[in-house]
C-alpha cells in the first residue's frame, strides 16, 4: 500500500515539493500584481493552502503572506490535522519495519497488538484516500480527524517508549548491543536460538569476528572466523539456548579464555629453541603468534640489558642483535618460499615487528647508558608476560595496559617509523591520564587516513578493543553520546576520523 504523501524515494518527494514551490511562486506573483483586484481573497486563500501542504511534507517554515492573511478557523484546524497526520506517518514508518514481522510478536506481544490496531486504521485511511482520489488539501476535512490522529500518535509514542525500555534492558545486560540499530537488535532477539541466521550481526558486536562455526545441532557455536578466514577454536562451545544477552556474553568470555590459553601455549613453544618456525606459525592463532613473539623478544632483550648494566657485559646485547637479524632472515625466506597465503601474511606482519625490534637495538647501541631504566628503552611499547596472573601487560613510559584478548585475526602492519613511535608515546601517555588525542593540520592532507593508520596499530594489535568511525553530519551530540555509553560500559577505545564534519 503506497503511503499518503510519498516515501518511495527522495526523487518522488523532491518532485512534489518542486511542484508546490512553483505554485507558491505563482501565488506570490498574483498577490503582488496590481490587477489582482477582487481575486485577492481567493489568491490568499490558496497561497495558505499551499503553505499548509508543505507542513504535511514536514517542511516547517515561517508563516508566509498567504498564511498570515487566512483567518478561517477551518484552516487552523486543518493545520493541526496536517501536523498530526505527518507525525503519525513518521512514527508508523519507523515502527513498521520492526512490528511488521512475526519476530516482534514473540518478544513484544502487547506492543505488537497496540501497533497492529494503529496499523489497521492507517492502512484503511490510506485506502479510503486512494479510492476517493483525494489530494493533500482534502484529506483532512473529515470530522473529528484531529482527535483520532492525536490518539493514534499517543499510542505509537507509548509503543516506542516500551520498545526502547525493553531494548535498553538487553543493552544494559550486554553493552555491545548499543552498536546495533533497533531493527538489528530485534532481529537478534527474535532469532536468538538460530546463530546461523545472525552471521551478519556478529561483526557489529565483535569487530574481528566475521562469522561463527555452528555445530550440527544448530545451536552450539564452536569457533570464530576473522574476515581473512583465520579460525579460533573455542575451548568450550557456547550454547545459544540461553537468553540472547547471556549467550552473547558467554561468547565474549569464551573468546577471551580461548585466546588467553592459546597465547600461553604460543609463549611456551616459542621458548623451545628446536621449534620449526613454519610449524610454530601454524599451531596457534595469528595474533597469539605475534604477541608471543614480542613477549619473547622483549623478555630476552631486557635480560641482556640487565647484564650490560650490572656487569658491563655487552656480549649478550650483541647476541640479541645477531638473533634478531637471523630471525628476520628466516621470516624473509619463509615469506618468499611459502605458497600458503595465511602463512605469508603472518610472516609479513612478523617481519615488520622484527625490523622495528632491530631498530630498537640499534638505537640502544647508540645510547650512552645501556640499561633497562634508560629512556630509550622505556619509551618503547613493551610486552611482558605475568606468570603468576597469566596475562600480558603492555607498558610504555608511565602508561600500562592489560592485553584485552579481543579476536582480531591477522592484523596488517605498516612500517613503524620514528614518527609512529612518537605518536604511540603521545597517545598512550594521554590515555593513561584519561585523555584522548587528535592530530591537527590543514584539511585534505590525509589527517583521517593518518588517524586510522596510527589508531589501529596502537590498539588492535595490542589487544585493546577499538572501534574506528568515519564521522559525518549524522553524528550529532545525541548519536555520539549514545556510542559513549557503550564505550564506557565495555572500556572500549574509539576513534572519530574527519571530526571537522561533526555537527556543532
Amino acid at each position: 500500500m503506497p503511503l499518503l504523501f510519498s516515501c518511495s524515494g527522495e526523487a518522488d518527494l523532491s518532485e512534489v515539493l518542486s511542484t508546490i514551490e512553483e505554485h507558491q511562486i505563482s501565488m506570490q506573483r498574483m498577490l503582488h500584481n496590481s490587477y489582482v483586484g477582487i481575486l485577492k481573497d481567493k489568491v490568499e486563500f490558496w497561497a495558505g493552502k499551499l503553505d499548509l501542504a508543505q507542513q504535511v511534507l514536514g517542511m516547517r517554515q515561517e508563516p508566509t503572506v498567504g498564511q498570515l492573511c487566512i483567518s478561517s478557523n477551518r484552516l487552523y484546524a486543518e493545520s493541526f490535522a496536517f501536523e498530526e497526520l505527518a507525525q503519525l506517518q513518521r512514527q508508523w514508518i519507523g515502527l513498521q519495519s520492526i512490528f511488521g514481522s512475526a519476530e516482534a510478536l514473540e518478544q513484544l506481544p502487547d506492543e505488537t497488538e497496540a501497533f497492529e490496531r494503529v496499523d489497521g486504521f492507517w492502512r484503511a485511511y490510506l485506502r479510503k484516500i486512494r479510492n476517493e482520489q483525494s489530494n493533500v488539501i482534502t484529506v483532512v476535512e473529515e470530522e473529528g480527524l484531529f482527535e483520532i490522529l492525536e490518539e493514534k500518535n499517543k499510542t505509537l509514542a507509548a509503543v516506542q517508549r516500551k520498545l526502547e525500555d525493553y531494548l535498553d534492558l538487553k543493552r544494559s545486560a550486554f553493552p555491545r548491543f548499543y552498536f546495533l540499530s533497533r531493527e538489528e537488535l530485534v532481529k537478534i532477539i527474535s532469532k536468538a536460538k538460530q546463530p546461523n541466521a545472525l552471521q551478519q550481526c556478529f561483526q557489529k558486536c565483535f569487530d574481528g569476528v566475521h562469522a561463527v562455526a555452528v555445530a550440527p545441532n544448530g545451536t552450539s557455536i564452536e569457533a570464530l572466523y576473522s574476515e581473512d578466514a583465520y579460525k579460533l577454536d573455542l575451548l568450550l562451545p557456547v550454547n545459544a539456548l540461553a537468553p540472547v544477552e547471556q549467550w552473547f556474553a558467554s561468547l565474549e568470555e569464551a573468546m577471551i579464555e580461548s585466546l588467553k590459553i592459546n597465547l600461553k601455549a604460543a609463549i611456551q613453544t616459542k621458548v623451545d629453541p628446536g621449534v620449526d618456525l613454519e610449524q610454530w606459525l601454524n599451531e596457534h592463532p595469528p595474533q597469539c603468534i605475534l604477541t608471543a613473539a614480542m613477549i619473547h623478544w622483549f623478555s630476552r632483550t631486557e635480560d641482556a640489558l640487565h647484564l650490560a648494566h650490572s656487569q658491563g657485559e655487552l656480549g649478550a646485547f650483541q647476541e640479541r642483535l645477531e638473533d634478531t637479524n637471523n630471525e628476520i632472515q628466516q621470516l624473509a625466506l619463509l615469506n618468499s618460499k611459502t605458497n600458503v597465503p595465511s602463512i605469508q601474511k603472518l610472516a609479513q606482519s612478523s617481519l615488520v615487528l622484527m625490523v622495528h625490534a632491530r631498530d630498537i637495538l640499534s638505537a640502544l647501541g647508540r645510547a650512552k647508558n645501556i640499561s633497562p631504566l634508560c629512556f630509550e628503552w622505556n619509551r618503547q611499547l613493551r610486552y611482558y608476560w605475568q606468570t603468576d596472573e597469566e596475562h600480558c601487560n603492555i607498558e610504555q613510559l608511565q602508561a600500562k595496559f592489560q592485553y584485552r584478548h579481543e579476536f582480531l585475526g591477522c592484523s596488517s602492519r605498516l612500517v613503524i617509523t620514528p614518527l609512529t613511535d612518537k605518536c604511540f608515546v603521545t597517545l598512550t601517555s594521554a590515555l593513561q591520564l584519561g585523555y584522548g588525542g587528535a592530530p591537527a593540520g590543514p584539511a585534505g592532507t590525509g589527517i583521517a587516513y593518518t588517524v586510522m593508520l596510527k589508531a589501529y596499530p596502537l590498539f588492535k594489535p595490542y589487544g585493546r578493543s577499538f572501534l574506528y568511525t568515519r564521522a559525518d553530519t549524522r553524528h550529532t551530540t545525541n548519536v555520539i553520546a549514545w556510542d559513549m555509553r557503550c564505550y564506557q560500559r565495555r572500556a572500549l577505545s574509539a576513534c572519530y576520523a574527519m571530526q571537522e564534519r561533526l555537527k556543532q
